[in-house]
């Protein structure tokens, strides 16, 4: 690992989320992102995470051009902004209250 910047959130990171009951119809699961754009005051950086790359391929123009890349891929244009609405999952509040064990 390669982190000149030694800051928080600097370096590799990993999202989780975890299923806490055996008889979970999810899996748990962490995600470490490519890239990662971080900010700190007036101090930024890239982190890029990849076992295929020599670090010497790993520079800042290489770093700007793949998140170039993931922005084109990720943007979607095809349909008009909707709205967002929450909805109950798949336990309703009062079988939720009976799945959880009370200690």
């Amino acid at each position: 690992m390669i982190d000149p910047i030694n800051q928080p959130g600097s370096g590799p990171v990993a999202f989780g989320a975890f299923a806490f009951s055996y008889t979970s119809n999810y899996r748990s699961r962490l995600v470490i992102p490519e890239v990662v754009l971080g900010k700190d005051g007036a101090l930024s950086w890239i982190t890029i995470t990849s076992d295929t790359l020599d670090t010497e391929q790993l520079t800042y123009d290489y770093a700007l051009a793949r998140c170039q890349e993931l922005l084109d891929e990720a943007a979607y244009t095809g349909a008009p902004h909707g709205t967002i609405s929450l909805q109950p999952g798949d336990l309703t509040a009062g079988s939720y209250l009976k799945a959880s064990p009370r200690r």
